[in-house]
């Protein structure tokens, strides 16, 4: 009687057992990838969190957070498969955080650099390791592309029908602020349809398998993201969405028998921004072209604060050139200018870590981002001939324009810089298919 039971028990175990592992299953397919394109974005959500009352602990930062947390426990749990990740990579980054801790002891401003600590260790490290237990496969990979290209379709559309701003200010002498019913982040828009924007051309329009029809409706989009993003009032992510294409251009470039020769697709495209460009500054975008002339106006203030904090940050450095002033001390050295909101950090990611971390941490930062630079090289010339040499090259652009943004917009807790850090080198065992 005794063996009946226990082996009625074993058996309602193993059922249970079983239906909490399909359960747990179910919820790591559960397209994560998305899930953590969504966690990228460059927002706080604090416009809706104040709009509706929403608890702080709610923000869906932190609810994306925990729950992409949770699928990659479940996934390490049940051996799911996973991309090892580069010792080098992960000791300059443990030794970034190790160094950030560190300044904390003494940073003058030991909250907001604590605050700030924290969310690296938080969200940028998840956001930097996430991709090598959740981009495991080619077509996960590209649902985490798609999901930029529906997220920037429709905040264009959400960007026009809004209005954030009248035509009439066009003849003013000042210009209006950015505001709709979602905030006025508009950086964090811009880095959205930035991102967007070369999904589209330097992966979905170098793909062989898109026909004529569909690169006609892939030109229109990218045009519609284009007039979103000149729309926006943002300098910097414009800037630098036209450098990038510049830079891509050059990158391209091939030394053949002693003579260069161009990637005619890549040309093509480049000569496309550029006049594309050109016709919508001279239409929708009007509030960059109007805020473009401010800056060569004397006095201007937002000139005046940028260029002011920056001899502060280079100033503070030279004070405390090995180790910096530690982690948050800027926000104590900054200028003080009436009328403005004093800065927390220079806007300047180099500037910001040098003057806080000083030449130790920018050392750790650089090799980071130079790591993975090269890592991406190498890949784009060993798969130049292949289908796969789009990869590599969208992977590459969004490097350099979240890189080159990041010069203007500063911030070293910037999620999507780190996440094609970690990117990069998840693609050749993506391409190769080695699962360990």
């Amino acid at each position: 009687m005794d063996d009946i039971k226990k082996e009625y028990m074993n058996h309602n175990s193993n059922v249970l057992l079983k239906k909490v592992r399909d359960i747990l299953l179910f919820l790591s397919s559960l397209y994560p990838e998305i899930l953590f394109s969504l966690f990228l974005i460059p927002t706080r959500f604090n416009a809706l969190t104040e709009k509706f009352n929403i608890p702080s602990f709610l923000n869906p930062v932190y609810l994306l957070f925990a729950v992409i947390v949770c699928i990659i426990f479940i996934k390490v749990t049940l051996n799911n498969s996973c991309f090892i990740i580069p010792r080098l990579l992960l000791l300059s980054f443990i030794g970034f955080i190790i160094f950030m801790a560190i300044g904390l002891s003494y940073s003058v401003a030991f909250q907001y650099g604590l605050s700030k600590t924290l969310e690296f260790i938080t969200l940028s490290s998840l956001a930097c390791f996430a991709p090598f237990f959740l981009l495991n496969n080619l077509n996960v990979f590209e649902r985490f592309l798609k999901t930029y290209i529906v997220l920037g379709f429709f905040l264009s559309i959400f960007i026009f029908v809004s209005s954030p701003y009248a035509f009439q200010f066009y003849s003013s002498k000042d210009y209006p602020k950015f505001h709709t019913t979602l905030g006025n982040n508009y950086l964090g828009l811009q880095y959205i349809l930035g991102i967007s924007i070369l999904t589209m051309i330097y992966y979905f329009m170098f793909s062989r398998r898109m026909n004529k029809i569909q690169v006609t409706l892939a030109v229109l989009l990218t045009l519609l993201l284009g007039a979103a993003l000149l729309y926006s009032p943002g300098k910097g992510p414009i800037i630098s969405l036209f450098l990038t294409v510049i830079i891509m251009s050059l990158v391209s470039l091939k030394i053949d028998r002693q003579k260069i020769v161009f990637n005619r697709k890549t040309l093509l495209y480049t000569l496309s921004v550029l006049a594309g460009g050109i016709l919508l500054l001279s239409t929708v975008g009007w509030m960059f072209t109007l805020r473009l002339q401010k800056m060569f106006e004397p006095g201007y203030y937002g000139m005046t604060e940028r260029v002011v904090n920056s001899k502060i940050a280079f100033q503070v450095f030279l004070n405390h050139p090995f180790f910096g002033a530690g982690i948050g001390s800027f926000s104590e050295y900054a200028a003080k200018i009436e009328g403005i909101e004093r800065m927390k950090y220079p806007h300047n990611l180099p500037l910001e870590i040098i003057s806080e971390m000083g030449l130790t941490g920018f050392i750790l930062f650089a090799f980071m981002i130079g790591y993975a630079f090269k890592q991406l090289f190498f890949l784009a010339n060993k798969y130049r001939e292949t289908p796969y040499h789009n990869l590599s090259n969208v992977v590459i652009s969004f490097l350099i324009f979240t890189f080159l943004s990041s010069l203007t917009g500063g911030n070293i807790n910037n999620p999507l810089l780190f996440a094609w850090i970690g990117i990069a080198f998840v693609l050749e065992p993506m391409i190769n298919g080695i699962e360990v």
